[in-house]
């Protein structure tokens, strides 16, 4: 007999199979309350319509964001979202990503690593630096080291207080490496001792003896300057 063939139906899956960009992902080393994101794609690389259905990962301090599900791809079509890695303790981390569909390979797994490492933290030396006395009207400078230890540390930004000190000697952000170490310069600089007065101050009080010019009751003319 005659052979025969079937065309595709166009149908949700009819053969087409869903493609993940980057078969495993690995974030590297990241610090613990860091956050390290990798892009990832799929692709409906078959002829038919595809719709996922379940996007969702696994393991420690593993997540994604920017898809939404149920998504329909045509052919040819493509995603693009984000997987997170944000450890909440260190060492090493293994998960999946799991996309659920009705493309021909119904059960896409893309594999994840990274290792969380200690955050970094910063010493000050001296912890406490002390001006001493300083005469008004003078300044005196003083410096101190920062020094980052487990892992590297940025500084976004350093402020005093007080106008009377300020501080110098480093750019912010600041990215510290790990036993390494920059140096602030801190300054002094004590005001003169003053006081300001206006002519309010100066003047007498009008009503601290308004009871010797009026009476309870008295009907007084006079001009209304604000309200």
């Amino acid at each position: 007999g005659w052979g025969t063939s079937q065309a595709d139906s166009g149908q949700a899956g009819g053969g087409a199979a869903i493609v993940a960009s980057a078969p495993a992902i690995g974030f590297g080393s990241v610090a613990e309350g860091g956050t390290q994101t990798k892009a990832e794609t799929l692709t409906n690389g078959g002829q038919s319509t595809i719709t996922i259905s379940s996007v969702s990962t696994s393991g420690p301090g593993f997540g994604q964001n920017g898809i939404s599900t149920p998504i329909t791809l045509d052919s040819g079509a493509s995603i693009t979202f984000n997987l997170l890695f944000d450890p909440e303790t260190s060492g090493a981390a293994t998960g999946s990503l799991t996309v659920l569909s009705d493309a021909s390979n119904p059960i896409l797994t893309v594999g994840l690593t990274g290792t969380g490492t200690e955050s970094g933290s910063l010493a000050l030396s001296p912890a406490n630096p002390s001006f001493g006395a300083v005469n008004v009207g003078s300044s005196k400078t003083m410096t101190a080291a920062l020094t980052a230890s487990g892992n590297a540390v940025t500084v976004s930004s350093a402020t005093t207080t007080s106008s009377e000190f300020t501080l110098s000697g480093m750019s912010f952000p600041a990215t510290i490496a790990a036993g390494t170490k920059r140096v602030l310069h801190f300054a002094i600089r004590s005001h003169q001792q003053r006081i300001s007065l206006g002519m309010k101050q100066l003047a007498t009080d009008p009503w601290s003896d308004i009871d010797a010019h009026f009476r309870i009751g008295d009907v007084v003319m006079g001009n209304v300057t604000r309200l």
